[in-house]
């Protein structure tokens, strides 16, 4: 897989989250049991991704998580650099200590390429693009 497993729930949690009509804030239960993720891992995603401006988090009874800009403005690379880090594809492919451009694996100048075109993709990609392909998908497995 490319995307870690705190990367891929917070893919799912917020294109969960951004499939929802209303404007009100959601509880860590609810995301967790709609978007499948294990509830107690998703709430310290959730903080990380409110540190990261994505979201906004609202205290007490009611209280919850809400997008803190609108879905079409979250591109998936906003979202995978706050879980993973700014430097999260730079990361040798076949898992080499010692892997730079002086030092490269065999797989290191193709890589480079490949991580460049997968910014680039996922830069293009919005969280709203993930909520509408989820609902779409939800409905053919109803069907």
């Amino acid at each position: 897989m490319l995307f870690s497993p705190p990367s891929r729930y917070a893919i799912l949690a917020l294109s969960y989250m951004a499939g929802q009509e209303t404007k009100k804030p959601i509880s860590v239960s609810t995301i967790a049991a709609e978007a499948d993720v294990p509830e107690k891992f998703l709430a310290k995603i959730l903080i990380t991704l409110k540190q990261h401006g994505l979201l906004k988090a609202v205290k007490g009874p009611g209280g919850g998580y809400y997008l803190n800009r609108e879905a079409d403005e979250i591109c998936l690379l906003d979202l995978v650099e706050a879980v993973e880090g700014p430097n999260w594809s730079d990361k040798c492919v076949l898992g080499l200590d010692h892997c730079s451009d002086d030092t490269p694996c065999p797989l290191h100048v193709e890589w480079k390429r490949f991580r460049l075109d997968i910014k680039t993709k996922i830069h293009n990609v919005t969280i709203q693009d993930l909520a509408l392909k989820l609902r779409e998908k939800r409905a053919i497995l109803k069907n």
